[in-house]
């Protein structure tokens, strides 16, 4: 079915002048649904708190309506797309975008339709000012420009968090190669298992989002120190400190052979003496604010 394709490139007419399910907005279809069809449809939903496939299409299948079944089924698809329903299937999935699992068995399969109940969208957990905050985090951090709808920010949770997960993977394995065995900052720490919490969600869009929005400061702090820590952590610093923490031990030996030194004294970490550094793992983090 076309309105539940990722893009709405090219729509049937149909959508546009028959039903008014789309409108052509700034160079792309929005799913507004005003069209008297979809309208009457939200309105049964809505006043009767719910209703099943096979209670859709009874009611308007009859007089004085007389839709087509696939007309019923396109209204629905077009108002699940344009978030003003949610859908429950059978089978348990809990569909409110059009990009979330279990909507093509839903609204292509007959029998999965008429054994699916549609709920009118209710409160929104987000809210406009959440989705603001969450797109101005992807454009801030991230360099990446969202509109503000739910299945526009998971489909970019589903591609940009793995990202990111794998730079935090790949920043913990360069401290590791760091003298000291410090404890990874509580930052990126923080970080690792806010993605991973946000991305386990990624099939179904509406609590993807609603998880971004609760983890936004984690997040929002997180991605701006791990790209401190990507940008200053290179080879050449790492090789810099090991170096530095060797000659520190070396050069204390040295010492305390000839007496300059008590032999019970022990030599500073290298991350101690480099902490005031930029270049320092460890000092990094506070020596320089995430970038705004």
């Amino acid at each position: 079915m076309q309105l539940i394709e990722p893009e709405l490139n090219a729509p049937s007419t149909k959508f546009i002048n028959e039903l008014g399910l789309l409108e052509s907005e700034h160079g792309k279809y929005v799913p507004t649904c005003r069209g008297v069809v979809p309208t009457r449809i939200l309105a049964h939903i809505t006043t009767e708190g719910g209703a099943s496939g096979a209670t859709l299409y009874a009611h308007f299948g009859g007089p004085p309506y007389g839709y087509a079944p696939e007309v019923v089924r396109a209204c629905v698809a077009g108002l699940l797309r344009g978030s003003k329903i949610r859908i429950q299937s059978e089978s348990g999935d809990a569909i409110s975008a059009a990009r979330d699992a279990g909507v093509r068995d839903v609204l292509e399969k007959e029998r999965s339709f008429k054994t699916a109940t549609i709920y009118p969208v209710g409160d929104d957990p987000v809210g406009l000012r959440g989705r603001a905050r969450i797109c101005k985090f992807f454009e801030d951090r991230l360099g990446i420009r969202l509109d503000r709808e739910n299945d526009a920010i998971a489909d970019r949770v589903s591609i940009e968090f793995p990202r990111q997960m794998a730079r935090l993977r790949d920043v913990f394995e360069r401290l590791r190669r760091l003298p000291g065995n410090r404890p990874a900052p509580a930052a990126l720490v923080a970080l690792e298992t806010a993605l991973d919490s946000c991305y386990r969600r990624i099939r179904q869009t509406e609590p993807t989002v609603q998880e971004v929005r609760r983890q936004l400061d984690v997040l929002t702090d997180g991605i701006g120190r791990l790209a401190i820590y990507a940008a200053e952590l290179d080879d050449k610093v790492i090789d810099q400190v090991r170096r530095a923490d060797d000659v520190a031990r070396y050069q204390l030996a040295q010492l305390q052979r000839i007496g300059l030194a008590s032999p019970g004294e022990s030599p500073p970490p290298a991350s101690a003496s480099t902490r005031s550094s930029p270049a320092s793992v460890h000092g990094v983090a506070s020596t320089q604010s995430p970038p705004t």
